[in-house]
């Protein structure tokens, strides 16, 4: 699959959870700016239930009918198991059809899946995918149905991707552990309605951020763009990358363009 159509204007966007309408609407945006491929930074909605199908049947015929084609690099709130099934015929080489063709005849044509690791290129800028978080809450959510311990990014794998050096744009749900404001603001121990966040949580996604540090210190990238937190911002970590955040659906932060061509990179972001 050919990530690279000869475009120089592409989109990110953060966290969609399955919204449809918004998921619509966002494609519409990009499609007005004159963006026909988008890369979507997790927890997409990738549930394959027959609700789920019939959103993800909704997007392709939105992608199809705006010449979009989107990449998503998973997040957490995704189906691990379906995932790694998928990535596994061919060990997680190429990207892959978010649905492959089905019984009834169909394929998500429009909509494409990057494996963790995966490399590319496109109008001269080297790319890597690292997708995967923890879920902070995973207590509270029943394994094999909304939560998969696999959804983090293996240490394997984080040291696959360090050790094949650098690449100018990475792409990941979750942040590694850099002084940035939206880490800060968004992780430090808070209250909600079950109390504070216990310690084997904190623990635990403390853990995929290690992992993911050890990605990004391999790949040393000059922009690095995430969702997951439900955030935005636009932040240079000094001496390290600068990170664009986004934030969920619903949200005005949660897309934006970059022109390949700019030095420094053409961010603009799209309003609701």
């Amino acid at each position: 699959m050919q990530i690279d159509r000869g475009d120089t204007t592409i989109g990110l966007a953060g966290d969609w959870h399955g919204n449809g309408g918004w998921t619509r609407r966002k494609l519409r945006q990009f499609a007005r700016a004159g963006v026909r491929t988008v890369h979507q930074l997790g927890d997409f909605g990738i549930f394959i239930g027959a609700a789920q199908l019939g959103y993800i049947m909704e997007i392709e015929r939105h992608c199809a009918f705006n010449d979009i084609h989107l990449w998503i690099t998973p997040g957490n709130h995704e189906d691990w198991d379906y995932l790694d099934a998928l990535f596994r015929v061919d060990g997680g080489a190429e990207p892959q059809y978010l649905v492959p063709r089905n019984a009834h005849g169909f394929q998500s044509d429009h909509i494409h899946v990057l494996p963790r690791g995966y490399r590319w290129h496109h109008a001269g800028r080297s790319f890597v995918s690292a997708g995967g978080a923890p879920s902070i809450d995973y207590q509270f959510r029943e394994r094999g149905v909304d939560w998969w311990p696999n959804e983090q990014l293996p240490e394997e794998k984080a040291n696959e991707i360090a050790a094949a050096g650098h690449a100018e744009i990475m792409l990941a749900h979750d942040m590694p552990d850099l002084d940035a404001a939206v880490l800060r603001d968004t992780l430090a121990p808070r209250v909600s309605v079950v109390g504070a966040w216990p310690a084997p949580a904190l623990h635990y996604v403390a853990e995929g951020r290690r992992r993911l540090s050890i990605a990004y210190e391999g790949v040393r990238p000059k922009l690095l763009a995430h969702g997951h937190y439900h955030r935005s911002g636009d932040e240079q970590i000094p001496g390290g990358a600068r990170v664009l955040s986004l934030d969920m659906d619903e949200s005005a932060g949660n897309a934006l363009t970059l022109d390949l061509t700019a030095a420094d990179f053409g961010v603009n972001w799209l309003g609701d």
